[in-house]
């Protein structure tokens, strides 16, 4: 079943996967059943509702990934002017350059 629910995130011809680990604490942690942690947490502690909290915002921020970005483009009302801008992404932060 596990297998069945990350098939989109295996490494392609492995048996490893790629995975959002708030994602894997939110399954693991959605099981009934003792939790094997050096602190006790149970499913009502908490845990569950953190980890799809922190996948929310981790999910938002991945969207983009880090780097600099660059658009040029022609503005078609003022004929053959361009327009050029340059974006840098750093852990979810957009940085517009000026100039």
């Amino acid at each position: 079943m596990l297998d069945d629910i990350f098939s989109k995130s295996r490494v392609h011809n492995s048996e490893l996967f790629s995975l959002d680990i708030d994602l894997v604490i939110q399954l693991l942690s959605s099981f009934e059943g003792t939790q094997v942690y050096l602190k006790v947490e149970t499913k009502g502690g908490g845990t569950f509702a953190k980890a799809a909290e922190e996948r929310k915002e981790h999910a938002s921020a991945a969207l983009v990934p880090d780097g600099t970005y660059y658009l040029e483009r022609k503005l078609k009302r003022d004929g053959n002017a361009l327009c050029r801008a340059q974006m840098d992404v750093e852990e979810g932060r957009f940085i517009i350059k000026t100039g």
